[in-house]
């Protein structure tokens, strides 16, 4: 009798220790769904630039006064920088907070990065990653511009094409070498590698725009390889038209 007394503890022991790995797995792979459901709607982590400390209006932005986070895409403002390249150097006017996102409306408003004016019914100011080096430490405020757009990959390989043309540009300042300076470290680093026209840009560019337009190019900072402007001379008005070329020319 004692034995098989034994016998039922013991396989009642082991049912019991079998129905809790059964669970425990169960649970695991709940845990793992619900992760992957809550991955997708919150969407790909993208790079955000983030105050590191209590930063009072008019303090301009050093290298170790910020960071670079990764946070899911939809809990990324729309005008939060990735970048803080395009941050370093530039004057708060609205005090950020510990761990508040950068974004555009910290710096100056629309009418001082104009110089005092009024932007028109339908126009937009955007801020643009730029290539071309020294080529354009001369480009004044007021010059007229064209916009090129290169990307990579495709059918035939990539290709060339003006986005915007005769476009207004507000303002131009040359990117801070911020990448590895400071406190940033190797996140900022990171991000200011990553692939898109921010990773080649070498100056920031303000552009006087339409919406339409401005939706355009700022995809183009992000998914783009690179992106440069064509200064035009001041007499000139002519259209460009729809202008492309690859590999082949």
């Amino acid at each position: 009798m004692r034995a098989l007394a034994l016998k039922q503890r013991l396989r009642r022991g082991l049912a019991f220790l079998v129905a809790s790995v059964v669970l425990a797995a169960f649970a695991v792979a709940e845990v793992e769904r619900r992760t992957r459901a809550a991955d997708e709607i919150a969407g790909p982590r993208l790079p955000l630039v983030r105050a590191v400390r209590d930063l009072p209006p008019g303090s301009r932005l050093r290298p170790s006064d910020v960071a670079v986070v990764g946070v899911p895409a939809s809990f990324a403002p729309p005008s939060a920088f990735s970048d803080p390249r395009l941050v370093i150097g530039r004057r708060l006017r609205a005090p950020l907070l510990r761990g508040d996102p950068v974004t555009v409306a910290a710096f100056a408003s629309q009418q001082s990065a104009r110089g005092g004016r009024s932007l028109a019914p339908g126009q937009r100011l955007l801020e643009l990653p730029v290539a071309g080096g020294s080529a354009l430490d001369s480009v004044a405020a007021g010059a007229r511009v064209d916009v090129l757009v290169s990307v990579e990959g495709g059918v035939d390989g990539g290709r060339t094409e003006v986005a915007v043309e005769n476009a207004e540009l507000a303002a131009l300042r040359p990117l801070a070498a911020a990448a590895g300076d400071g406190e940033l470290g190797e996140r900022s680093t990171a991000s200011a590698s990553d692939d898109g026209a921010g990773a080649r840009a070498t100056h920031l560019a303000t552009l006087v725009v339409s919406t339409r337009d401005a939706v355009s190019l700022t995809a183009a900072a992000v998914f783009a390889r690179e992106v440069r402007l064509l200064v035009r001379p001041d007499s000139d008005e002519r259209p460009v038209g729809p202008l492309a070329a690859g590999p082949g020319g």
